[in-house]
């Protein structure tokens, strides 16, 4: 029945307040190892290598450099990206030479999504001393499986040691860190690492034996991609509604220019199996959060959408397509907060975007069923009738014996 809200904190805990786990702090969950003779293991606290700077720059920003990561069940082998995040690669090339990540391991892997190494040692890591500025570049995204990216915390340049693979494309990260590298060999090996969760399992992730460094004669990386802006344009005969649901899944990559007239009246109009739900929306106080509705529903994005996740006096949510806080239609929309739409009983809004940055995902909506709010759930943009509130309080929460109500059709009224 929570899964969604357990999945929402997990990412809090993942991308938020530790921004992905183990954040170049010391870690609030200590991960006791396995007693399992083949692992690699791991060294004392006392043998900690750790400086009071960064290194000083000591590649060659013309040559073009290979890491292979030994691992316990085979080697990864990335081609780093000097031109792109110079400190970034510099300081991976240091630390991988003085010998720092031997011995440590992939301490959380999540299945299809990511695998995070670079923490020395369980329960007592804090990071090799110092901290490297962000290199964040718009010219590459995590439009695919294979990115190599630094680890940091929800603050801007604290990134140290840890190091994160990509194995599906993730679009909720990108802007969000300093991509320095790309698997040319071995991805099939990440998807071999072991599941890990260090805040609730005890065994320790797949080893890593070493990470050595080689020089390359020319590059292994195929031509860039430049990034292409794809935004919704609003279109006859709703388009979107004749996708299946998956298929609904990062289709864009921007959110839609504004095509609305902040100054005019606009209601939406919820057919669901239900019930009709009938909900003003606010312009005048969230233009960007409302045009962003407008057009979607326009383009027949949530028609035959289920409600995917149901919490009973809490809220109701639909628009991800695969019901998982990460998935929605590939963008966010900036926060709009005001106290003059105040989340609580009866709103509508924009589910909190796994990115953790503030932002709201763009498809995913709420039906706000409580007034005991804790935290920032998202962008709020329209009210829903007393009427229509009798609709939501009767969709039944989350049964995976039952089929899901739907949203049948959204219709926009413009006065």
């Amino acid at each position: 029945m929570k899964k969604w809200m357990c999945r929402i904190i997990l990412f809090s805990l993942i991308l938020g307040m530790g921004l992905i786990p183990g954040c170049e702090r010391k870690s609030d969950t200590t991960v006791t190892g396995t007693d399992d003779k083949k692992a690699v293991p791991t060294r004392p606290p006392e043998d900690y290598k750790q400086w009071d700077a960064p290194p000083e720059m000591m590649i060659d920003l013309a040559k073009i450099y290979l890491a292979t990561v030994k691992t316990e069940v085979g080697d990864i082998k990335f081609e780093l990206m000097p031109a792109e995040a110079p400190v970034t690669v510099n300081n991976f090339i240091f630390l991988a030479g003085k010998g720092f990540y031997d011995g440590s391991s992939f301490h959380r892997v999540e299945e299809d999504v990511m695998a995070i190494g670079g923490k020395p040692f369980d329960g007592f890591y804090d990071g090799p001393g110092y901290t490297i500025p962000d290199e964040i570049t718009t010219d590459i995204r995590f439009d695919e499986g294979g990115y190599v990216a630094m680890v940091k915390s929800s603050d801007p340049n604290t990134a140290g040691s840890q190091f994160f693979i990509t194995l599906d494309q993730t679009p909720w990260l990108n802007g969000m860190y300093s991509i320095f590298g790309k698997v040319v060999e071995g991805l099939d090996v990440v998807k071999r690492l072991k599941i890990v969760d260090p805040s609730k399992d005890t065994h320790k992730g797949t080893g890593i034996l070493s990470i050595n460094i080689s020089e390359l004669e020319e590059s292994l990386l195929p031509g860039k991609k430049p990034f292409v802006p794809k935004a919704p344009q609003l279109a006859d005969s709703r388009p979107l509604a004749k996708l299946p649901i998956p298929a609904r899944e990062f289709i864009y990559n921007t959110a839609p220019e504004m095509m609305i007239d902040p100054n005019k009246s606009y209601s939406a109009r919820f057919v669901t199996t239900r019930g009709t739900i009938d909900a003003k929306l606010r312009p005048d106080i969230n233009p960007v959060s409302v045009n962003n509705f407008v057009v979607l529903a326009k383009l027949g994005y949530w028609d035959n959408f289920p409600f995917t996740t149901v919490v009973r006096w809490r809220y109701a949510i639909s628009g991800s397509p695969r019901a998982k806080p990460r998935s929605d239609i590939g963008y966010s929309i900036p926060w709009e907060d005001s106290p003059l739409l105040p989340l609580g009983i009866g709103k509508l809004g924009y589910w909190l975007h796994a990115r953790m940055d503030g932002s709201s995902s763009g498809s995913n909506i709420f039906f706000m069923l409580t007034n005991d709010i804790r935290g920032h759930y998202g962008n709020v943009f329209g009210e829903v009738s007393q009427a229509g509130m009798k609709i939501v309080r009767s969709i039944p929460a989350d049964d995976e014996n039952k089929p899901k109500e739907k949203i049948i059709r959204v219709d926009i009224i413009e006065d």
